[in-house]
């Protein structure tokens, strides 16, 4: 019997506790980190959908505004979002000029409360994000702008870089 035992040992069958537990070890390590890696690659994703859609709403009111302002139509030049409690839009439009080319910069402002900040009370801090488009103006807004223009530094009122509201 002590022959089978010593024969089974030179084999080499079987493992010693030590190298079970270090095994162990070892693959314990490395689901951990598989782990965390996973839930940074998630956390990553996540910022990304977030952006993207942040990016597409503050687009879609962007090009409604744009369409509303070259229409003579945009009354309200910031608001809520129904359909998101706290995030608040604010418009903004220029008019660039250099010589006789005129350039209409168009931004909307998106501020929201953020995500990853801590809440205190049920108030959270905010973030913004801006979006601006620029647009040349048909000849008819173009002419207007310039007699605006004309009209704000016959009278005084405001120089070339001044607002020019909405209704171009």
């Amino acid at each position: 019997m002590r022959a089978s035992i010593d024969a089974r040992r030179r084999r080499g069958d079987g493992f010693t506790l030590v190298e079970l537990l270090l095994a162990l070890g070892i693959i314990g390590l490395i689901f951990s980190t598989l782990i965390y890696m996973r839930l940074e690659a998630v956390e990553r994703v996540t910022t990304v959908i977030e952006d993207r859609g942040l990016r597409r709403l503050a687009q879609e009111k962007l090009e409604e505004n744009i369409a509303k302002c070259m229409s003579n139509e945009l009354e309200e030049l910031a608001g809520e979002f129904p359909d998101r409690p706290g995030w608040l839009w604010e418009w903004r439009e220029e008019v660039n000029r250099e010589g006789e080319d005129v350039l209409l910069s168009f931004t909307i402002v998106i501020t929201y409360p953020d995500p990853n900040a801590p809440d205190r009370g049920g108030d959270r801090e905010e973030t913004t994000y801006e979006l601006t488009a620029w647009v040349l103006p048909t000849d008819e807004q173009r002419e207007f702008i310039l007699e605006q223009e004309q009209l704000m530094l016959e009278g005084g009122t405001m120089g070339i870089d001044g607002y020019y509201g909405t209704g171009m």
